[in-house]
Order: structure tokens, then C-alpha cells, then sequence
């Protein structure tokens, strides 16, 4: 993640930018006195934002309601009067000084989720199936697939939520879902790995399933 550090106080800036980094997967782009100093387009290439909420230009909460489309911010700060104030305009976590790199730490695993939660998980196309069963289309993903069962002119592909009755072969599903992390452990049973549990003598364990694995 890169992150900026807006903090008007020089022993604030050198801790923060110490803890940035020692801590994997942050990066400091720039380190800013005042809201004042920042040129609005670094601001958009940020994705997490140390900022002071006391400085005598401009404080920290004005700044951040100026901002059109903020990044993530955890605030930083010798007082908690402001927390209200604060997390109303929802922000990640609210840091008071002095504050060690465990409380750093927790805060920034606080913005990863965030950030996580905001970002869609975009689908390759060739991880998206349709399959016809009980006469309706439904559009299956490779991620919710557990394994897939032959069952003689049928397969019949378990998912997390169900189960669909296909006229296909199981063949042909072994060649479809190649280098997606399935493999035929049996003639009858294709499994995504992903969902494998264990593995306990001559049998593969899906969640509480057991399916038998040829020798």
C-alpha cells in the first residue's frame, strides 16, 4: 500500500515513517508539515493516509472533508476529543500519540481489510460456467465447485450450496477445468484442491466427504 503522512511534528513523522517501513507491503511516497503543502494529484495515487488532525494551517478533519475522493486515513493524534468527529467521517482507525508499532500495526491490518473489502474480485471468463440442469441455465465459478462425480451419462457437480445434475461427461470436465487446480483422483471423482481437507489412506476428504481415490 502506498501511504502518505501529513504530521506538522518531526518526531511524529520519523516514528511513522520508521514503522512504515519495517512493515511489509507499505510504502512512504511523501512526508507533508501541513494539508496544505500536498498537491491534490499525489493525494489520488495514495491508497492510505497517516494524518495529524491538530496543525495550525489547516486541521487534519478539515483537510479530510475537502477531499472529493479520499484514500483510507487513520488519524494521528495527541488527543482523543476528536474521535467522534472522527470515525463519522469513517475513517480506518484513530491513532493517539504516543503509540507504539504493535497499535501501528493493528491499524494498518484494519485498512488491508478495508481496502480488500472494497476491491471486486474480478473473474477471468474461463472461471465462469453456465450449466443447464432441472431445465434452467445457472452460472457456476470454479472457486465454488467442491468436486465433480460421474454418474453414467451424467456428472453431477457438487457446489458449496448445492448440488446440479448435468448430461455431460466427466472427461470433458477434466479437459475444461485443466490447470485450474482440479485433479481426477478417481475414475468417478474429479476434485478442486482448493477444498481438499486431507488426505487419510485411500481416500480424499472434501469438508466430511470421503471420496475414494484409485490406487
Amino acid at each position: 500500500m502506498k501511504c502518505l503522512i501529513i504530521e506538522d511534528e518531526k518526531p511524529a513523522q520519523l516514528i511513522l515513517q520508521k514503522y512504515i517501513d519495517q512493515t511489509q507491503g507499505l510504502s512512504c511516497i511523501g512526508i507533508y508539515g501541513q494539508p496544505t503543502e500536498v498537491d491534490l494529484h499525489l493525494v489520488q495515487q495514495v491508497d492510505l493516509l497517516f494524518l495529524d488532525i491538530q496543525m495550525p494551517l489547516m486541521s487534519g478533519i478539515s483537510y479530510l472533508k475537502s477531499l472529493a475522493s479520499p484514500p483510507l486515513v487513520i488519524f494521528t493524534t495527541a488527543f482523543d476529543a476528536y474521535a467522534v468527529e472522527a470515525f463519522a467521517l469513517q475513517v480506518v482507525d484513530y491513532l493517539v500519540k504516543p503509540f507504539g508499532y504493535e497499535r501501528f500495526l493493528k491499524a494498518v491490518q484494519l485498512a488491508t481489510q478495508r481496502q480488500q473489502l472494497a476491491t471486486p474480485t474480478q473473474l477471468d471468463a474461463s472461471e465462469v460456467f453456465f450449466v443447464y440442469a432441472d431445465k434452467t441455465f445457472y452460472k457456476l465459478t470454479t472457486q465454488e465447485i467442491l468436486w465433480i462425480e460421474a454418474a453414467v451419462d451424467y456428472v453431477k457437480i457438487h457446489t458449496l450450496s448445492h448440488s446440479y445434475l448435468v448430461m455431460d461427461s466427466l472427461a470433458n470436465w477434466e479437459q475444461k477445468l485443466a490447470k485450474k487446480g482440479f485433479v481426477r483422483i478417481h475414475r468417478s471423482y474429479l476434485i478442486n484442491l482448493q477444498h481438499l481437507t486431507k488426505i487419510q489412506g485411500n481416500q480424499a476428504f472434501i469438508g466430511n466427504q470421503a471420496l475414494a481415490i484409485s490406487k
